[in-house]
């Protein structure tokens, strides 16, 4: 079984996804939350990559909204409001690919797996959360950045 690729934006010919669903799904094969999960891949975003220095590559996120005043009532009915655990895979620059996928299947992912199978509390999984894997040109390193937001 695969995990569900939701959604994938083409691409142009500079820029590369640095690993496939094939790859995420073998990684993650094991976490709690396999059945769960959906993929996306989205195009390369400069502006991250020019503010920082580095590039997300990857991240890895489980949200639950609540409905608020302000919610609309098609992304209530979409589902945008119940528990969801997402896999997002970013593009980067084609010259870069390689040296991300090596390093995403030597560390990465592990980080990944092991970020989905701590255990949770209710709290916990009563807000937003991410664990995002940002490449630094400069070493050659992968970086692991993680964001609750409650």
């Amino acid at each position: 079984m695969l995990i569900p690729t939701q959604s994938k934006q083409p691409l142009p010919h500079e820029h590369s996804y640095p690993i496939g669903a094939q790859a995420i799904t073998g990684a993650l094969a094991k976490v709690p939350q396999l059945a769960e999960l959906g993929l996306s891949f989205y195009s390369f975003n400069k502006f991250h990559y020019e503010s920082c220095g580095n590039c997300l590559v990857l991240a890895a996120e489980y949200r639950h909204l609540h409905v608020g005043l302000s919610a609309s009532n098609i992304m209530v009915e979409e589902g945008w409001y119940e528990p969801c655990w997402q896999v997002a895979v970013y593009a980067v620059p084609r010259k870069n690919r390689h040296a991300i996928n090596i390093a995403l299947v030597s560390m990465g992912l592990s980080a990944v797996e092991e970020w989905l199978c701590e255990a949770r509390t209710e709290t916990w999984l009563d807000s937003f959360h991410r664990i995002g894997l940002e490449f630094s040109a400069d070493s050659g390193e992968l970086l692991t950045r993680e964001v609750d937001r409650r």
